[in-house]
């Protein structure tokens, strides 16, 4: 997966294997509508939440919620960035495995701190 930031929008790229593991193509998020960013050292499962996607060797899980509300690309190792937003479409929250997931979600704020209750 692939992470291209520029002043307007955020966009995730998927490989070709990507895309048809997580039935998803890429996903722009317009950088004015990010609400939170945030890095984790041991993202979540999304085991618990009713998903559509593929598990596969090397990967932790490509996948998007029954309600089409949040999306996963995470590995088996490694940090992960999450994003959560307010944009046109039902895809609200993406989590996604980078080794540049503090600086990104650092950069993604602002240089704010994270926001508590996570």
């Amino acid at each position: 997966m692939r992470i291209d930031v520029t002043e307007s929008d955020v966009t995730l790229r998927p490989t070709a294997a990507e895309r048809v593991a997580a039935l998803r193509g890429d996903i722009r998020i317009p950088r004015d509508a990010i609400t939170a960013a945030e890095a984790l050292s041991d993202p979540p499962s999304p085991l618990w939440e009713l998903a559509v996607g593929l598990r596969a060797p090397g990967w932790r899980y490509r996948c998007t919620s029954l309600d089409g509300t949040r999306f996963w690309a995470l590995d088996r190792d490694g940090p992960a960035l999450r994003i959560r937003f307010d944009a046109p479409g039902r895809l609200r929250e993406v989590t996604v495995t980078t080794q540049d997931a503090e600086a990104l979600a650092r950069e993604l704020r602002g240089g704010r701190p994270a926001p508590g209750g996570w």
